[in-house]
């Protein structure tokens, strides 16, 4: 091993001129390097070359992820001698080392690259040729990112099952949240697919369990057939002031101080500061359902009882609720109000026990449709298997790219990183150098 070094400034540095040198340059003591680490920022040359190099990912260069290019470029490019700065941009497949296992797949991808873009040479391959490859293959429905997306389902192989295919797409993405496509669509994983495949039957299961049988228009789960929801959320809507008013009615009598007082829901004493009048509906709003009553009952047919603000609601409640329940009752008092809300007890049970939640958003008729074609999941694992090959391709096809770059940046970035022999050439600008000073 016979190293060259030449004065620059005012030291010596390694000179580095062709792969030889780079050979040579894998023994040098890193206390002779000029740089030890720098900011991948700090470089103008392709950020992708810089990416390649960037092995640890961190936005920085250090000595040995150069020595790992540099041995990377060695052995899968062994003419060290035709590694120099004056790299024409083409690569001749006839001079990589297919000996090497990295080589072989680089030589392989470029025949296949030349091949699927029916090159006019087998023999040679340059960045730009590799780069149309890359583009042509990212743009195709099957990309290689792992997405299915709604373009991927068109090539689904049971073509007459590419609508349905796509609408399940649209639907799984709204069930899992789906994934973004290279194309900036949003489709799904295997994974997500299977998520939502799963939860498709367990959804629909729990749906035919709240069906009421033909004939009959109500059921200890549907009290109210088909109209139990909507009840059951109008009762809820303000349920808790109707507690309320059974727990003020037990502290006014718990605390006779506040017997015939006006109370706010929190049960405070309300005062009403004329210079603070927060407006009328605000002020409502901190008044109970009903002023609690000594007898702890809540008329029905007398308005006047009932906050203004929650009138009409609570007629509602009485006319289509509390009276279905209760028979024509003219006041609610603390059982009845029990046996109200235990008549929901089993939706409410039913309620919490639902089963493939994420299915909500999508239409029931899409969910029955997808049960019905239990050849889904198949063509989807079948989508998933093309693309991961498409990944495959152009995961070789970047290790192409990675030798054109090396051949075309890697000794100038060491000629910027062991040594600065550009830094004292005016004619040669160094790839850190950032615009021009004017004296």
């Amino acid at each position: 091993m016979t190293m060259k070094f030449t004065r620059t400034g005012k030291a010596y540095q390694l000179v580095i001129r062709d792969g030889n040198d780079l050979q040579d340059a894998l023994s040098l003591d890193e206390a002779l390097w000029v740089a030890m680490s720098a900011p991948v920022k700090a470089y103008t040359c392709d950020p992708k070359f810089l990416d390649f190099v960037d092995t640890f990912k961190d936005g920085h260069l250090t000595s040995s992820e150069v020595k790992d290019a540099i041995r990377w470029l060695l052995d899968v490019y062994p003419k060290k001698e035709l590694i120099t700065d004056h790299f024409s941009g083409t690569l001749q497949l006839s001079d990589i080392n297919v000996a090497s296992a990295n080589g072989k797949a680089i030589e392989h991808s470029a025949q296949y690259i030349l091949k699927d873009l029916d090159a006019p040479s087998k023999s040679e391959i340059d960045l730009a040729t590799v780069r149309k490859f890359q583009s042509i293959l990212t743009s195709r429905p099957l990309n290689g990112d792992g997405v299915i997306s709604q373009t991927a389902a068109t090539v689904v192989k049971d073509a007459a099952l590419a609508p349905l295919m796509g609408q399940l797409v649209v639907d799984a993405v709204a069930a899992t949240g789906g994934t973004k496509d290279l194309d900036g669509t949003m489709g799904i994983t295997l994974d997500q697919f299977k998520a939502f495949w799963g939860a498709v039957p367990e959804y629909l299961a729990w749906l035919d369990t709240a069906v009421l049988p033909e004939g009959e228009k109500s059921t200890a789960l549907l009290p109210f057939g088909y109209d139990t929801p909507a009840l059951m959320g109008l009762l809820d809507a303000n349920a808790a002031l109707v507690d309320e008013f059974f727990k003020l009615t037990d502290l006014q009598t718990f605390d006779q101080r506040l017997t015939g007082q006006t109370l706010e829901i929190d049960g405070r004493p309300g005062v009403v500061d004329p210079g603070k009048w927060p407006g009328l509906e605000s002020h409502l709003k901190t008044m109970p359902l009903v002023q609690p009553r000594p007898d702890g009952k809540i008329p029905l047919d007398n308005p006047d009882y009932i906050n203004p603000l929650y009138r009409a609601w609570f007629r509602d409640l009485t006319v289509k609720l509390l009276r279905t329940v209760l028979g024509e009752v003219s006041e609610l008092d603390r059982d009845g109000w029990a046996k109200v809300k235990a008549v929901f007890g089993e939706y409410r049970a039913y309620l919490a026990a639902k089963k493939g939640a994420i299915c909500e958003k999508v239409d029931v008729a899409h969910l029955r449709d997808y049960a019905a074609h239990q050849e889904l999941p198949g063509l989807a694992a079948d989508l998933a298997e093309r693309d991961l090959k498409v990944a495959d391709i152009l995961k070789e096809a970047a290790q192409v790219e990675q030798l054109l770059l090396y051949l075309q940046w890697l000794l100038r970035l060491c000629n910027n990183f062991f040594s600065f022999p550009d830094l004292y050439d005016p004619k040669v600008p160094t790839l850190f150098e950032r615009g021009k000073i004017v004296i």
